[in-house]
């Protein structure tokens, strides 16, 4: 490989340089202002988070509830199940039992509702069930329940269970068209020959919607069936 030689510089080459060098500091001192920052800037530290502005996490690493205590228990006379729910919330229980073939939408009186406020505003629990065939599974009882779908939004922690049943959700977290707005959660279970359709919506969070469904328990056999009709029977 073939070396460079060393350039030799003069004396009065070096009294140039320093000329030139001298000339070229002037010209950059008159065109740049002086409060003005150089374009190539030295890297600035992002601030630090101390642990205390952390949000906290449930085991999970999902956030935790905001829900307030759930320290009260509604049971359905119509519905069999129980519910929690906090203390001065709004209870309407069912007028009557949930007919097979009818769908059921917020504001029908044959569902039972809480409403209640939190931290994040208004949300609402509403419920019912009805028989089912021997066989029935989740997905086909959903199919039954309601046919209204939508991309899921703000998940709920899988697996959903509900008093220890697997669940089938068929609304995760995406926006409800209620006029609660916020988002909406509905889960479906097939229990002891009975399906159950529980949704939740309003402003609530995944997390505050699984922390609700957990306080459900299912008591099918205290529910009410709706009497057959006969009227158009000859």
């Amino acid at each position: 490989m073939t070396r460079h030689p060393k350039l030799a510089i003069l004396p009065a080459q070096r009294l140039l340089l320093v000329f030139v060098g001298s000339a070229l500091a002037a010209a950059c001192s008159a065109v740049l202002p002086a409060n003005t920052s150089s374009p190539i800037a030295s890297p600035t530290r992002e601030p630090s988070q101390s642990p205390g502005a952390t949000e906290p996490r449930s085991p999970d690493g999902t956030p935790p509830s905001a829900l307030p205590a759930l320290t009260q228990t509604y049971t359905s006379a119509i519905h069999g199940y129980s519910v929690g729910y906090a203390v001065g919330w709004t209870i309407t229980p069912a007028s009557g039992p949930w007919p097979t073939g009818a769908v059921l939408s917020h504001g029908d009186p044959r569902l039972d509702s809480i409403t209640g406020s939190a931290p994040t505003g208004v949300l609402r629990f509403v419920a019912a069930s009805q028989p089912v065939e021997a066989g029935v599974t989740n997905e086909a009882f959903a199919g039954v329940a309601g046919s209204f779908t939508c991309e899921a939004g703000d998940r709920l922690p899988a697996p959903v269970r509900i008093d220890n049943v697997d669940g089938l959700v068929t609304l995760d977290g995406c926006p409800s068209r209620a006029e609660l707005g916020g988002l909406i959660y509905d889960v479906v279970v097939v229990a002891s020959g009975r399906g159950y359709d529980f949704t939740i919506d309003g402003a609530v969070t995944a997390a505050d919607a699984a922390a609700w469904l957990a306080t459900i328990r299912l008591t099918p056999s205290t529910a009410v069936d709706a009497t057959p009709d006969t009227s158009a029977s000859p």
